[in-house]
């Protein structure tokens, strides 16, 4: 089709999204924070990371929602598989030791 149109200019050069502030950025500060602990955050970590809490609501809500953060029964949340079972020193789907 592009050669049928005679090559057509593209219209020069695309203006790429800034990531500075977007919903991205935000969503890829709460998992480095979830990612750098070594098991359940409490909501004030992530409060702490990401100052807008409408955007930040809206991030872990999606977060939640494509199954890459697990909010947990306590209020913590989360990568998937990191938290402990309850009275366990296990996590959920790893191997035991016999």
């Amino acid at each position: 089709m592009w050669r049928q149109a005679g090559h057509p200019e593209d219209g020069g050069p695309r203006r790429s999204q800034k990531y500075a502030g977007t919903d991205r950025q935000c969503r890829g500060r709460l998992l480095a924070v979830l990612r750098d602990c070594a098991g359940p955050v409490p909501g004030s970590r992530l409060e702490a990371a990401w100052a807008d809490q409408p955007q930040r609501d809206r991030a872990l809500d999606g977060l939640v929602a494509d199954g890459l953060v697990d909010p947990l029964p306590d209020g913590t949340f989360a990568l998937p598989g990191t938290a402990l079972v309850p009275g366990t020193h296990a996590v959920p789907g790893s191997p035991t030791s016999a």
